[in-house]
């Protein structure tokens, strides 16, 4: 009987090893060149234009409340409903801004919703930071499309 040592064993497990690699690369060649795919879900911005649009009926609404009030006293009245219009806005917006678009649909449903929140319009006004001028362009371009 031949007595197994180091340098017999080695060698050995390479090859195992190497042919293992090597088999499993064969079975599955798919794995070495397709990109992974993203589950099907991710392939819409349904719900996230829904929050847009929902978005903008509660701009609607808050111009709307303020458009009826007047006087300091009106708005005393009308502070409940500002309230939660406010609330909800301020919950729609962190839901946009946290779910990223995946479609043009989803970046111009951003757009629209952005847009109805900037009540002072996007027009380049010269007296504006830099970057907000930047912003508007991009914006009053995405509106566009």
């Amino acid at each position: 009987m031949r007595s197994v040592n180091r340098r017999d064993i080695f060698p050995a497990l390479g090859t195992v090893l190497l042919g293992g690699i090597a088999t499993a690369s064969l079975a599955k060649p798919e794995s070495l060149s397709a990109a992974p795919t993203k589950p099907e879900g991710h392939k819409s911005d349904v719900h996230l234009i829904a929050m847009c649009e929902q978005f903008i009926a509660v701009q609607d609404k808050i111009d709307a409340a303020h458009a009826s009030v007047d006087t300091f006293e009106e708005e005393q009245q009308a502070e409940p409903i500002f309230t939660v219009l406010y609330k909800r806005e301020n919950t729609l917006f962190q839901q946009i801004i946290k779910t990223p678009a995946v479609s043009i649909a989803g970046v111009l449903a951003k757009t629209k919703a952005m847009a109805s929140w900037e009540r002072e319009g996007l027009a380049d006004d010269p007296d504006e930071f830099w970057n907000v001028r930047a912003y508007n362009s991009i914006l009053r371009d995405l509106l566009a499309i």
